[in-house]
């Protein structure tokens, strides 16, 4: 369900059939967490909260769902830019989370066709100006969270410039749509009572 303000992904006007209880089953018997998004729809939401020791070799078994997967995390998994070949099949994403993973921007230049994708997190990354570049390809993007990268200010601003309504968290500073690229971003500074 959609917060005050935010729009439905227009994924979930689509009709897809029922994953298949032996592809679940696959990912479940890794200690993987694969729960329904809805009770009215067949698409999913997977985590690898508890699975992560998974690494690139596994991360196939995501493609059998590529038409019900809407939302994967990966946060803290050994996945690289080898799985995200892979996470470019799943058609209806909507939500990625790579936080604390080694991807790079050679695994972000994979996911240019992901139509649906809205959310990226990519907190503790190897990811750089030229990754945000590429996500500029993504013209539904709506959140991107790239604290602790190697992403700067100019990186921002030029995502900013091709995707305008885009939110861009860099952590430390303000969440970031602000359109004048010329204004300097001060970090807030903490005074301890």
């Amino acid at each position: 369900m959609a917060n005050v303000g935010e729009t439905i992904s227009p994924v979930f006007g689509e009709k897809i059939s029922l994953a298949s209880e032996n592809d679940i089953k696959k990912l479940t018997d890794l200690n993987v967490i694969v729960m329904p998004v809805s009770k009215d729809q067949n698409y999913l939401d997977v985590n690898f909260i508890n699975a992560r020791t998974l690494d690139d070799a596994k991360i196939g078994l995501i493609t059998n769902l590529s038409n019900q997967i809407v939302w994967l995390k990966l946060g803290s998994t050994k996945v690289t830019d080898k799985s995200l070949a892979d996470i470019s099949k799943l058609k209806n994403l909507t939500r990625l989370n790579l936080e604390h993973t080694a991807v790079t921007d050679a695994g972000i230049a994979q996911l240019k066709n992901l139509k649906y994708l809205e959310y990226i997190n990519l907190f503790d990354t190897k990811v750089t100006d030229a990754g945000i570049k590429e996500l500029a390809k993504l013209k539904g993007l709506k959140k991107v969270y790239c604290w602790q990268t190697k992403v700067t200010l100019a990186g921002v601003n030029a995502l900013k410039k091709a995707l305008p309504n885009v939110e861009i968290d860099m952590g430390w500073q303000d969440k970031l749509p602000f359109t004048d690229t010329t204004k300097k971003v001060e970090e807030k500074k903490i005074v301890a009572n």
